[in-house]
């Protein structure tokens, strides 16, 4: 079934049941890895060793997806590859999410020579929906005052999500501040007083930061 599949190609191998494995396969994306290389003599016994490539278990692969290729070929694949919506990255850290359109490129330049006026106006229409929400983030940090009042109260619940709950998997507030508990703790072990006051001023900047968003 799809949800075996999904299974057995997204779970880490830690968490399947005994005497499950994960399956063998990987998806090709023009441009990104893994590599797909014609003729295998390129790769000489010393780089498959450096690369930690088995060349003999690859080749196997292939005849045994030669062999099945009908099947595999009829495999409901879009269904397998769906995201899941609740996994869904936030829109800073999707850098694999799928490349921009030429047009919406073109936008997106026009709105890197706006000025402080040009914001009063709607925002051109974008084909993929994250780069609106990039666009707005891009304003609240670049042009602050030119956010609208509740552009600016999203903006900050947005912040606060990040630094203070850790929204996303980022680093909250209070995780960088035990982070630089510990390295102060080492530094003043090794009597470190370079390091003692860059700690200080890092530590310094996180108690103003929180302070800007408890305002």
């Amino acid at each position: 079934s799809v949800s075996d599949i999904r299974q057995r190609l997204f779970t880490p191998s830690e968490q399947l049941p005994t005497g499950v494995k994960r399956l063998p396969i990987k998806g090709l994306h023009a441009n990104k890895s893994p590599m797909v290389m014609r003729p295998l003599k390129l790769i000489s016994p010393e780089v498959a060793e450096r690369l930690n490539i088995d060349l003999q278990q690859q080749l196997q692969y292939a005849q045994s997806a030669r062999l099945h290729q009908d099947a595999l070929r009829n495999l409901p694949w879009a269904q397998i590859y769906q995201r899941d919506a609740s996994l869904t990255r936030d829109v800073d850290q999707d850098l694999y999410g799928g490349f921009i359109s030429r047009e919406d490129r073109r936008v997106l330049d026009r709105i890197r020579q706006f000025q402080a006026e040009d914001w009063s106006r709607p925002l051109p229409y974008l084909e993929d929906s994250r780069l609106t929400t990039l666009v707005q983030r891009y304003q609240a940090r670049h042009w602050l005052p030119t956010l609208s009042a509740d552009g600016r109260e999203q903006w900050l619940t947005h912040l606060r999500a990040r630094l203070h709950d850790g929204h996303a998997g980022y680093l909250s507030l209070a995780q960088f501040a035990h982070q630089i508990d510990e390295l102060g703790d080492q530094a003043t072990e090794l009597g470190d007083e370079r390091q003692q006051t860059i700690l200080e001023n890092l530590l310094a900047w996180a108690e103003w930061l929180e302070s800007q968003l408890d305002a």
